[in-house]
């Protein structure tokens, strides 16, 4: 083998990524909120909340949630929640389906009290905590146990009457 073949490798150990600076600073927001927090313990790398810190993420400076089924949900402040709860709220008001809380985490949003929130809010609204006009209501009132006129008849040869 030459001399010339030879080459050298270098490998230099990082404690941070290869990325550029701007993707590493977060979005400075006007308040303080619970956000904040948890941005400046990713930063720290000896925080020692990593079972907290574990379900966060920043992306391009934006603060992600990752919840158990791994969907990223993008964290938003308090002010925010309002108003996202008011607009999921007024779209899909007297629809049939999804919790206001879920349809709020399938829009992508997080916030640590949002089911709460979201209770509250649905409590509060008039129309959706007025109870049913009863005849309106489909349901079928319950006749005890249905095996009753047979296991009669079984026993003790009683025939079911017609009501």
């Amino acid at each position: 083998m030459k001399e010339e073949d030879q080459n050298t490798i270098s490998i230099l150990k990082r404690r941070l990524p290869c990325l550029s600076n701007e993707l590493l600073q977060p979005l400075t927001y006007e308040e303080e909120d619970w956000r904040s927090p948890i941005i400046r313990d990713l930063f720290n790398p000896r925080s020692t909340v990593i079972s907290r810190l574990k379900h966060f993420t920043l992306i391009h400076g934006v603060l992600y949630h990752k919840g158990s089924n791994g969907v990223l949900a993008r964290c938003i402040s308090s002010n925010e929640a309002k108003e996202r709860l008011k607009a999921v709220h007024e779209q899909w008001y007297g629809e049939e389906g999804p919790s206001l809380h879920r349809l709020l985490q399938r829009a992508g949003y997080f916030w640590p009290t949002m089911s709460k929130d979201a209770l509250q809010f649905q409590q509060s609204c008039s129309k959706c905590s007025k109870p049913s006009v009863v005849h309106e209501c489909h349901f079928v009132e319950s006749a005890g146990d249905w095996r009753r006129p047979y296991i009669d008849f079984l026993q003790n040869g009683i025939l079911p009457t017609n009501l």
